[in-house]
This record gives C-alpha cells, sequence and structure tokens, in this order.
C-alpha cells in the first residue's frame, strides 16, 4: 500500500528514516557479511523520498545528512556509467554537512546520535585512500574522528542496541585510527 502513502506527511517521513537508518547500520548479507557500499544502495531510496517530498519531521536534519552521504556514494563511488571521481572540494562539501549535523543533533535520541556516529566512521574507513589521494588534511579527518569518538564513548545510553552501536565505535576507534594514519602514510609516502 505505498502508493497510498503521503511521503509529505511526518509519519510516513519518519517511518522513512527508520527505514533508511536501520539499512544504512544494519543491513547484511545472507551469509551474514555487509559492505558499506551495499547498505548506501538499501538505504539511498528513504533518504531521498525524504529529501524530495518530506516538508518537517523530527529527524529532517539528520535524514537529509544522510542523504548527502548516500548521494555522493551514488555519484562518486557506486557509479558504473560515469567516471566522476571525488575532488578534495568534493569532500570537503560533504564535511560541511557532517559538521553542521554534528553541532544540531545533540538533542537527538542516543541511538540516532550514535547511528549517525558510526555512520560517519564507516564512511571515514571507506574512503580513506580516496581521501588522501585528493590532499584532504589529514589532521581535519583525524579531528573529526576523534571528536565523534569522545562524542560516542562519553554518550549515556540504556538499550542494548544503543550499548552495542557504542561500544562498536568505542571498540575499534583505536584500530581504525591506527589504520587511516597507515593509508595516509603510505599515500604520501608515494607522492
Amino acid at each position: 500500500h505505498k502508493e497510498d502513502f503521503n511521503m509529505a506527511d511526518a509519519q510516513v517521513a519518519e517511518l522513512n528514516y527508520r527505514i533508511g537508518l536501520s539499512y544504512f547500520n544494519y543491513y547484511t548479507n545472507e551469509d551474514g557479511s555487509y559492505s558499506f557500499a551495499n547498505r548506501v544502495q538499501k538505504a539511498y531510496p528513504f533518504f531521498e523520498t525524504n529529501f524530495r517530498q518530506a516538508q518537517d519531521f523530527e529527524n529532517k536534519i539528520l535524514s537529509d545528512c544522510y542523504y548527502q552521504i548516500c548521494s555522493f556514494y551514488k555519484k562518486y563511488i557506486l557509479s558504473s556509467v560515469t567516471l566522476n571521481e571525488a575532488s578534495r572540494d568534493d569532500y570537503l562539501q560533504l564535511f560541511d554537512n557532517l559538521e553542521t549535523t554534528l553541532e544540531t543533533i545533540s538533542g537527538a535520541g542516543a541511538h540516532d546520535q550514535l547511528a549517525f556516529y558510526n555512520g560517519i566512521f564507516m564512511l571515514l574507513n571507506h574512503q580513506t585512500e580516496s581521501m588522501a589521494s585528493v590532499e584532504v588534511e589529514k589532521d581535519m579527518v583525524l579531528s573529526l574522528m576523534d571528536r565523534i569518538y569522545e562524542k560516542a564513548k562519553n554518550l549515556s545510553v540504556q538499550k542494548e542496541q544503543s550499548k552495542a552501536l557504542q561500544k562498536e565505535i568505542v571498540d575499534n576507534y583505536e584500530d581504525k585510527r591506527a589504520d587511516f594514519e597507515i593509508t595516509y602514510a603510505n599515500i604520501e609516502e608515494r607522492r
């Protein structure tokens, strides 16, 4: 009955946001594996619908930021039709969107905050080599990574799903940061 829904309605928009968020953070293949690219592809239509049709709802800012992340992936990473490659300016524009959203989500629920932090971590991890190759400043990315870690670590959570997201961020932070440093160093060495 999806065709009967009013996509501009706040309740439908919130439902689209929740479905998109679930795909973005939890989608797995039948064998239990997952890729960030697959998660983005599955989540994109829900965030796109909200971006294009929903007027206002509680999580509009978060939903629109996820749309920007997914759109970035569709345009530069997932497209087999075009040969667009993300430039330094493209990454900086995406980072501006992430920063704006980070400033506004402190009032959101713990799970929404953690899901967003985890999404940024996945993005940074997946795009490290590309960011380094177009000379996105290492310190800027590490600063973002460090702030997300601190925000996630210091967030008070009670629900198991939120605790699992928080644990994933906190437990993987040191390894992700070290991987990031190594990738940047390797690319700088090749120049």
